[in-house]
């Protein structure tokens, strides 16, 4: 037989997961859901008898096998007479008798057998031979990655290969009887059909494709992310909506978003019974107030997520001194909240702030530089997301109505209100109250988060009496 021998399936699968490009065999069903024709394989002869018909001598006739295949053996009355040449053999026999005409291709053909009276016009014998057994063919192909079993056995490569035009599974080589063929990829439902195979038979099974998945409608705040077995699915549009193919199983959904509760559960997902999540977020709540005055180091310390360096408590008061990394209270966070502190500018450089500190590498900064700062009596704002910022590229910059100084002392106050963040300061020696605006965040990055202080160039400044409290005071009053 003359098959191809590019064999385009793969018949071993390994590594599967239950999650993502794969979906475990036992959360896959098995369906039988395309069509099928049955047709017999009937072999045909081409070739034409290319030699005369006459005999070299008068009292013999021309005898001509045509066979297909086209090298079939034929044998006559018994005595092998080697192969057909083309699909032709010419014999010249004597006339007015009978013969036995044999011809067989191995053992994948039925032999055939033909007796024959040889006149002095010569005779021709067709001789076609019908498989020994029936073909499959299955698809559209699927994807690489596939595996093929016959009555849950795999298919030997030899036995199949993909036709290039019609993009069907040819399967050769079937014996006669009933045989369960199953088509599996990983992604996809399990395709499984019985055939009834005959000699000389062709089958051909069509099907769809269907993804092994099932659909998950999310409702719930904007901007959350959907996890699935910790692994991300997606962020819900503007109006809190998503939809997501989850592989077919027991899962873990989760749905969260920064300053919320995030929402976790399990859930079976099961072919063709789209599943719907409708979960309102829960906000976190604000923390209570905080305050730290510094006069106890050790008890300070342990309040705070300190950074590696930077940072040293003398004389009841925090000092800080190249820090870029930020240090921020333990387990605080606050939505709006009042929050003032006593500032003392120890260099020229000025002095930085964060509040609503998701992370050590998200929150909003703010840089109030002096007059040796880089952009000397500035009041900066910045969006840091990701540990990155550019101080040249502040989100929001307000010129200060006075000159600071070094060595001099302030008050700061904070208000925050949703996502506005207004600043106000009072130099300790007029004591007159000065506004630094108001930031406002039209994406509100940020809603809650924790406060705490960094460098931003080569500010040297302290702090004393850090208090963060709900908003029961007002900034003016």
């Amino acid at each position: 037989m003359n098959r191809p021998r590019q064999i385009l399936i793969a018949l071993a699968l390994s590594g599967l997961t239950c999650l993502g490009a794969a979906v475990c065999a036992q959360n896959r069903p098995k369906i039988d859901e395309g069509t099928v024709e049955v047709t017999q394989r009937h072999a045909t002869i081409t070739t034409t008898i290319r030699g005369s018909k006459q005999a070299a001598r008068a009292s013999n006739g021309v005898l001509f096998v045509l066979t297909n295949p086209d090298d079939a053996e034929v044998k006559v009355d018994g005595q092998p007479r080697g192969k057909a040449v083309d699909g032709e053999m010419r014999l010249e026999l004597q006339l007015r008798r009978h013969y036995v005409v044999e011809v067989s291709a191995g053992p994948d053909y039925e032999p055939f057998k033909k007796t024959v009276m040889l006149g002095a016009s010569g005779e021709k014998v067709e001789a076609p031979l019908t498989s020994k057994f029936g073909i499959v063919k299955m698809g559209p192909a699927f994807p690489d990655g596939a595996k093929l079993l016959i009555d849950d056995k795999p298919v030997a490569s030899d036995k199949v290969k993909v036709d290039p035009d019609s993009h069907l599974v040819e399967i050769d080589g079937l014996t006669p009887g009933v045989h369960k063929i199953t088509y599996d990829h990983p992604d996809y439902v399990i395709i499984e059909h019985s055939f009834k195979i005959t000699p000389g038979s062709e089958s051909t099974y069509t099907f769809s494709h269907e993804r092994a998945v099932d659909e998950l409608s999310v409702s719930t705040e904007p901007a959350a992310r959907i996890y699935i077995d910790g692994q991300s699915f997606g962020d819900t549009a503007g109006d809190g909506r998503l939809k997501v193919n989850v592989p077919l199983g027991p899962h873990e959904v989760k749905l969260e978003k920064y300053g919320y509760e995030a929402y976790k559960a399990g859930y079976d997902f099961k072919f063709r019974t789209p599943l719907a999540i409708d979960r309102k977020l829960t906000p976190l709540p604000s923390s209570a107030e905080f305050h730290d005055d510094f006069d106890l180091p050790g008890a300070s310390k342990a309040k705070w997520n300190n950074p590696a360096s930077g940072w040293k408590w003398d004389s009841g008061r925090l000092f800080i001194d190249s820090s870029p990394a930020v240090g921020y209270p333990k387990d605080t966070r606050f939505r709006d909240f009042v929050m003032g502190f006593h500032l003392k500018l120890e260099n020229g450089g000025g002095a930085a702030w964060a509040v609503r500190i998701k992370d050590s590498d998200n929150y909003y900064l703010f840089y109030l530089c002096g007059p040796e700062g880089q952009f000397p009596n500035r009041f900066l704002t910045y969006i840091v997301r990701d540990g990155k910022f550019d101080p040249a590229k502040p989100d929001d910059s307000v010129s200060l109505v006075f000159d600071l100084q070094s060595d001099a002392q302030y008050e700061v106050i904070i208000k925050a209100n949703g996502n506005v963040i207004e600043h106000a300061i009072t130099s300790s020696k007029t004591g007159k109250e000065s506004p630094m605006g108001a930031f406002k965040d039209p994406d509100n990055y940020f809603p809650i988060g924790g406060i705490g202080f960094r460098t931003v160039g080569a500010e040297k400044f302290s702090v004393d009496e850090v208090f963060v409290q709900p908003p029961t005071i007002k900034l003016n009053g």
